[in-house]
């Protein structure tokens, strides 16, 4: 199993010098196993970085957990290719309210 970290920034992403050890990109954490699709915990900007370590050609299919809705948690959406790609599947889960009940989508 791999436990990668794209993004561990909060609220906005950023860029300088002083945050080069850590980095800039808003909350994304992929764990691939072989044989097994790839599981995300959230969408931040590190989402971009997570793109780009996959074939350029290959389509997304794999699971996306997120903590919460804020936008620092889904910013990278947009911006992640391999999803708009023909045929990428996914499925996004959310804790969504406080009584424990979640919210799953799949598209």
């Amino acid at each position: 199993m791999i436990v990668t970290f794209h993004g561990v920034r909060g609220s906005t992403p950023c860029q300088s010098d002083d945050i080069a050890r850590h980095g800039g990109n808003t909350a994304c954490v992929s764990v691939q196993s072989p044989g097994e699709q790839p599981l995300l915990f959230d969408l931040g900007t590190g989402l971009r970085y997570y793109a780009e370590s996959m074939p350029s050609d290959e389509v997304f299919e794999g699971t996306c957990l997120l903590s919460h809705l804020h936008w620092d948690h889904v910013q990278g959406l947009p911006f992640f290719k391999p999803l708009l790609r023909s045929g990428a599947r996914r499925t996004a889960s959310e804790r969504g309210s406080t009584d424990g009940r979640h919210c799953a989508a799949t598209a």
